[in-house]
């Protein structure tokens, strides 16, 4: 991954590729075969192509989803639901997400877990409404993952706050409010 890694800073994505399909030609178990296929869709994002990003990470939902992964299963989601969110896909983006919360919340994880998933969660729709311009709901998605962050002091979770208040400022065009 660091040598494919490598080529991608060159310019190279072609031998990152290559390099990468050693990896998954060699894998160990399933988990290096996601790896590889990750860091694939990595290199395609680095040569600007988000359709083949996208079908790297819908390669690894179908690994997941075959070893009832759930963790995976929904950071599969949640990662085609951004891919979609940079090519202005949204309801395809807004698709994804719901679909990320929904392994999560029928997966029987601790609450703890649960909790910090739906904050991300409302991470991601807070960017998603942003970019729709739908400023109401994207500030509604502001209030509820700072809300989270005060109540359990998580540093994450304020830091996702602050990104998520500065990016809803960006695309309202509040410079200054995204600087702060």
């Amino acid at each position: 991954i660091g040598i494919a890694s490598n080529y991608n800073f060159l310019g190279e994505g072609e031998k990152a590729r290559l390099t990468l399909q050693l990896l998954k030609d060699n894998a160990l178990n399933y988990i290096n075969v996601r790896q590889a296929i990750n860091a694939t869709a990595i290199s395609y994002l680095f040569d600007g192509d988000i359709p083949s990003a996208i079908d790297q990470i819908k390669k690894n939902l179908l690994i997941a989803l075959e070893h009832d992964d759930i963790g995976n299963i929904s950071g599969d989601y949640a990662l085609l639901g951004n891919f979609y969110l940079e090519t202005k896909e949204y309801e395809k983006s807004l698709a994804n997400f719901n679909r990320s919360i929904q392994a999560i919340n029928e997966s029987g994880y601790q609450p703890g877990l649960v909790n910090n998933s739906q904050s991300t969660h409302y991470f991601n729709l807070g960017k998603l409404y942003a970019a729709k311009g739908e400023f109401r709901r994207a500030d509604q998605a502001v209030a509820i993952v700072e809300e989270a962050a005060n109540i359990h002091k998580n540093p994450n979770q304020i830091a996702l706050s602050h990104q998520l208040q500065g990016i809803v400022a960006l695309h309202n065009k509040d410079y200054q409010e995204a600087i702060n």
